[in-house]
C-alpha cells in the first residue's frame, strides 16, 4: 500500500472537516445565531427586530428587555464579527427606587395605623376603642374597615405603576 491511497481527497477535507457550509447562510439562521449568542451570554431577548444583508454581512438587531442588541454575522464564516448592546437609561425605567417587600409591607402598616388613628380621631373616639376593634366590636370593624380603603388603593396604585 502506498501512502498516497491513504490520503483524505482535497474536496472532503475543505467542505466536512473544515467546517465550512455548504448553503449560503440566510436571516433566519442568522438571527437563531445570534440569539443563541445572547443567550450564552445571559440575555433575555424579547424579539428579534430584523436581519439585513450587507454585502456579505448580516447585521441583525434583537430586542431585549432591557436595551437593544445589534449583531455583525459573517454569511461565509458564519461567525459573530462585531456586537453591540445597548441597554436604556435606569431614570427612563424608573423615576425612584422601589423598595423592597419589607420595606413595602412596613409602610402599608404604618400608613394603615396613621389612617385609623386619624379616623378616631375625627369621630372622637377614644384611643381606647382601638382595643373594641381588636376584641370584635361590629362597629368599630366597620369604621377600620373604610379607614383600610385609602391603604388597598394605594397598594394598587403601587403594583400598577411598576
Amino acid at each position: 500500500m502506498s501512502a498516497e491511497s491513504t490520503l483524505i481527497p482535497e474536496d472532503v477535507l475543505s467542505s466536512d472537516i473544515a467546517g465550512e457550509p455548504e448553503s449560503p447562510l440566510n436571516a433566519e439562521e442568522a438571527t437563531m445565531i445570534v440569539l443563541d449568542f445572547l443567550g450564552r451570554m445571559g440575555r433575555k431577548v424579547a424579539t428579534p427586530k430584523s436581519a439585513t444583508l450587507n454585502g456579505e454581512i448580516f447585521v441583525v438587531e434583537v430586542d431585549l428587555k432591557r436595551g437593544t442588541a445589534r449583531a455583525h454575522v459573517n454569511s461565509t464564516t458564519r461567525e459573530i464579527v462585531e456586537y453591540s448592546i445597548t441597554s436604556q437609561a435606569e431614570a427612563e425605567a424608573r423615576t425612584f427606587p422601589v423598595p423592597s417587600r419589607k420595606s413595602l409591607m412596613i409602610i402599608v402598616g404604618l400608613t394603615t395605623a396613621v389612617c385609623m388613628f386619624i379616623v378616631f380621631r375625627s369621630l372622637n373616639m377614644p384611643t381606647e376603642a382601638l382595643l373594641g376593634v381588636l376584641t370584635g366590636a361590629s362597629d368599630l370593624l366597620i369604621i377600620g374597615g373604610f379607614s383600610a380603603v385609602p391603604i388597598v388603593i394605594f397598594i394598587i396604585w403601587w403594583r400598577r405603576r411598576g
